[in-house]
């Protein structure tokens, strides 16, 4: 099958497109025929870290990809509940190929009403979102969510998740311009580096703070702002996670 791989080079990982072996189905995974894959994050950074240095060892080629979206072409010993020709998403590793293998316990359907990339685009980031809103943080009707890096992709995910989920957003970014625009999803209040307004004063005062954390995520992942989102507003604290 046909996969794009992320070799080490020079001046940092690069793409390359190689014929390599199709994944060899195991107990308790699913084998999916990929019809989308999402870039995260996470591959800029890994082709960042990709660079030969003299005397150092020489960094792994692997494939790219976090998630998938696609059809079932075959199950593993154990796994229920899914069958051939389901159409399913899910987090994996190495979804830029014809076919990918994904752990049952990550295999989500996927809407019909979804193209195959927008269902590709929920997996990484929406599984975050509620894990941090929902699992750690266990998000409160009324509540108040402060997301840093509002308008990336994990941030856009929680603002619309959190206003779902019957909450107020304070978002932060350095464009006042992305900011304004996220207010037709339904952002509260903007902060960035030319607003006057604390966001503090302007919300309810007796909000609780909450930095949520998700279990699933480490600690790398964090280490962006764009992948932080936090709950927070003045008031008393507590933190989960």
């Amino acid at each position: 099958m046909k996969a794009a791989i992320m070799v080490p080079g020079a001046d940092g990982g690069r793409w390359d497109i190689r014929d390599v072996q199709r994944p060899v189905v195991t107990a308790g995974h699913v084998l999916v025929r990929v019809h989308a894959s999402s870039l995260n994050r996470a591959e800029f950074r890994r082709l960042h870290t990709m660079r030969v240095r003299p005397g150092q060892p020489m960094p792994e080629a692997r494939t790219g990809g976090g998630d998938a979206a696609g059809e079932v072409v075959e199950i593993g010993r154990d796994v229920t509940g899914i069958k051939p020709g389901d159409r399913v998403m899910g987090r994996c590793a190495g979804g830029f190929a014809e076919f990918a293998l994904l752990d049952a316990r990550e295999v989500m359907p996927a809407p019909e009403r979804l193209s195959w990339e927008e269902a590709a685009c929920v997996p990484i980031v929406f599984v975050v979102v509620h894990d941090a809103l929902l699992v750690s943080g266990q998000l409160r009707v009324g509540e108040t969510v402060l997301v840093t890096a509002a308008p990336s992709g994990v941030g856009v995910a929680t603002l619309l998740l959190a206003k779902y989920l019957g909450a107020k957003v304070i978002g932060t970014s350095r464009s006042a311009e992305k900011l304004e625009r996220l207010k037709a999803h339904g952002l509260d209040l903007g902060s960035s580096p030319a607003a006057t307004a604390s966001p503090r004063r302007s919300l309810a005062r007796s909000a609780r703070i909450v930095s949520t954390w998700s279990s699933t995520i480490s600690a790398a992942t964090f280490s962006h702002p764009a992948s932080t989102p936090l709950r927070s507003a003045a008031g008393s604290s507590r933190s989960a996670g």
